[in-house]
């Protein structure tokens, strides 16, 4: 069993320290192996001590004495040591490196191959001709490997990201030979490594699963590594997944926070929340110490299915500073939340979001309950591949409806009925074809009438529809360049309000209309006569302005553009006049953007890096430029300039580049929550 007394060791080391200088390369494999051992074995030995040791290992191995006399496997048992203790050494790791390539394949042990791939994956090096030794000896050698060595092979691979099929199917027809005497922590190893390896081989995948059944006990990670197996495949064995499931609840409650939360997203992924697995996992977590992203899922699942939650007699959703409460991912990388708004009555608990993918996204945060809607597909284009992305959307003032506009230039009117429940063709109300060449970037109600819009576009036209004048029947069919369809898409006014595409504007100043474009400046327009009253530089940099807010109760206007620079104007007006004043430009971030964007080919791009700002009290919300920081978007005080608060999130796993690209406030200022998206998420944040 080994001696388990601490103080012997942490006597006896400082011993092996101070007389390293007489140990040879067996010596220095054994005292570095020794250190894994004592980790392992949970014996306690101080951290500083185990630093010198490995420093002092690390030096020796770097002499013309040891280095003329190492060998292969003690270079491998050094290496492993290194990386089972977490420290990596820059200057040692590709000397010995080196020495494993010049390996004597008859004197080298099948088991030592799989601890330098462990190495290599701990550390992310994919060092190629080291990795051209290691696969050209599993291909000659792999008959003898034993089923542990053969799962961590494929294990460091799938961590390494190596698909290297021909060294895999070498593998795995090896693990063939072995299924029946394989033990479960390795099968789950295999499985999970092939299926994030992408390995299409489904007969032994099945196979896999079969054997899956026949164990009597499952251990807690080879739970969660055959549930994520279960995702990534989509495998749908209603016998096999019961079998698993029953395994697993009794030894829920005692499974690590990790394996607990990985198996219940896997159930809520695949829709499987059989003997009430997935509630009974989130009340156990919730007794638990999280760490962030652990808590980041959990509150995931208790968004998209629960109440708000207390962990650790904390109240995950009411912290009074800014914190991220639940996320709801896009699951597309390349999709970004283009538009966020909550309903505009101060007593609904409705949130809605569009993305460049055209998914609609409907929260209601009071019931918990949430939808997400392939808007267009499922409207009026079933069988089209190529969605428009979707470039924003507005409530009707009675929040009961939302228009919204596409990259194709289409604006949809359709009613909001129970969040939960999703979109359908009946709850689309009328589609407006054909509005814009290059898309339409804004639709915005009138003030007065929820049946007269304001559309903005790619042309550069401010355009204003009366929707009584539409037809029932304007819905999309493989005619919709008829005479006969665009009959009804006559806009009562088109206005070139810019030369460049119109990006927003605002209706908030009563017989104004102030738009704002792309390269463009900023327009003041009488609603009335559509004469152009002011013409404004917008103080936001070459790319001119991306959006603007207007508060006529304070008679200020702020724009931004896409640089890390915010305009600020006091205005006055009357009936005839609009004069802008005490023009101030903010540097409230020390960034630059270097995207070269091309409005007309690069829409995506574009999406990505637009910012829409958003109003709360006396402050503005402007998302930041920067997607590295973890501070998404800042809290500035419109008339100081100040800021006095920002919005941080930490960026997924993998990923530095989670950006906000929009964000609105709650209609009622004691509610304080802040609805924010971008790429890849949706934050609602209290303030």
């Amino acid at each position: 069993m080994g001696m388990k007394e601490t103080n012997f060791y942490n006597k006896v080391l400082p011993i092996a320290l101070e007389r390293i200088d007489e140990a040879n390369s067996i010596d220095l494999a054994t005292i570095a192996q020794t250190l894994v051992l004592l980790k392992n074995l949970k014996i306690t030995v101080d951290s500083n001590l185990v630093k010198s040791i490995m420093n002092s290992v690390s030096k020796m191995c770097l002499t013309d004495r040891i280095i003329s006399e190492i060998s292969a496997t003690n270079s491998v048992l050094i290496l492993y040591s290194f990386a089972k203790l977490n420290i990596f050494d820059e200057v040692l790791f590709p000397r010995l490196l080196e020495l494993i390539k010049d390996i004597n394949k008859e004197n080298f042990e099948p088991h030592l191959i799989p601890l330098v791939l462990y190495v290599l994956s701990i550390f992310k090096i994919n060092d190629l001709s080291c990795l051209s030794v290691i696969f050209e000896y599993i291909t000659e050698y792999s008959h003898l490997m034993k089923h542990e060595n053969l799962s961590n092979c494929l294990s460091s691979m799938a961590r390494l990201n190596i698909r290297n099929y021909s060294v895999i199917r070498e593998l795995v027809q090896n693990i063939k030979k072995l299924l029946p005497s394989i033990r479960v922590r390795e099968l789950a190893n295999v499985m999970w490594s092939l299926s994030k390896l992408k390995y299409d081989h489904s007969d032994f995948i099945n196979d896999c699963f079969n054997r899956v059944k026949e164990y009597d006990y499952i251990d807690p990670m080879s739970h969660a590594q055959i549930f994520e197996t279960i995702k990534r495949c989509n495998f749908n064995k209603k016998d096999i997944v019961d079998h698993l499931l029953r395994k697993y609840i009794p030894i829920m409650r005692e499974s690590p926070t990790q394996v607990i939360t990985q198996v219940a997203w896997c159930c809520y992924v695949l829709n499987l929340d059989k003997y009430n697995l997935i509630e009974d996992s989130l009340e156990e977590l919730s007794r638990r110490e999280l760490n962030k992203v652990e808590l980041k899922y959990l509150n995931k699942l208790y968004f998209l299915d629960h109440s708000p939650i207390v962990v650790k007699n904390k109240v995950v959703y009411s912290n009074p500073t800014p914190v991220n409460i639940f996320k709801m991912c896009t699951r597309d990388v390349n999709s970004c939340v283009t538009r966020v708004r909550f309903s505009p009555q101060p007593g609904d608990s409705l949130a809605v979001a569009v993305d460049s993918s055209g998914y609609i996204r409907m929260m209601d945060l009071k019931a918990q309950k949430s939808s997400n809607y392939k808007y267009l597909e499922n409207i009026f284009m079933e069988n089209d591949v190529n969605l428009p992305h979707l470039c924003d959307f507005s409530f009707s003032n009675s929040g009961r409806c939302v228009y919204v506009s596409s990259s194709d230039g289409f604006v949809t009117i359709s009613a909001l009925n129970m969040v939960g429940k999703h979109l359908n063709k009946d709850n689309n109300l009328l589609t407006i074809h054909d509005t814009y060449i290059g898309g339409t970037f804004c639709v915005y109600p009138t003030p007065e009438y929820d049946f007269m819009i304001y559309t903005g576009g790619g042309d550069g036209f401010l355009r204003l529809w009366d929707l009584r004048l539409m037809s029932t029947n304007n819905k999309y069919n493989s005619q919709r360049n008829s005479p006969e369809i665009k009959a009804w898409n006559k806009p009562l006014v088109s206005l070139w309000a810019h030369v460049a595409p119109l990006s927003s504007m605002s209706l908030n100043v009563p017989g104004k209309i102030i738009t704002c474009g792309f390269n463009e400046n900023i327009r003041v327009w009488d609603s009335n006569s559509l004469v152009p009253i002011q013409t404004i530089d917008g103080g936001c940099g070459e790319m001119g302005v991306w959006d603007l807010i207007v508060d006529d109760k304070s008679s200020k206007m702020a724009t931004v553009g896409d640089s890390s620079v915010l305009s600020t104007f006091e205005y006055e007006c009357d009936e005839e006049n609009f004069v802008c004043k005490n023009h101030r430009k903010i540097m409230y971030e020390n960034y630059v953007n270097d995207s070269n964007l091309d409005f007309l080919s690069d829409d995506q791009i574009l999406f990505m890096n637009w910012r829409r700002i958003c109003q709360y009290g006396n402050n503005l919300v402007i998302p930041s430029l920067n997607t590295v920081n973890s501070v998404k978007a800042f809290i500035l005080d419109i008339s100081s300039g100040n800021i006095i608060d920002n919005l941080s999130c930490q960026s997924e796993p993998g990923s530095n580049n989670q950006n906000i690209s929009s964000a609105d406030v709650h209609p009622n200022p004691d509610v304080g929550l802040i609805l924010s998206g971008g790429l890849l998420f949706l934050i609602f944040t209290y303030i």
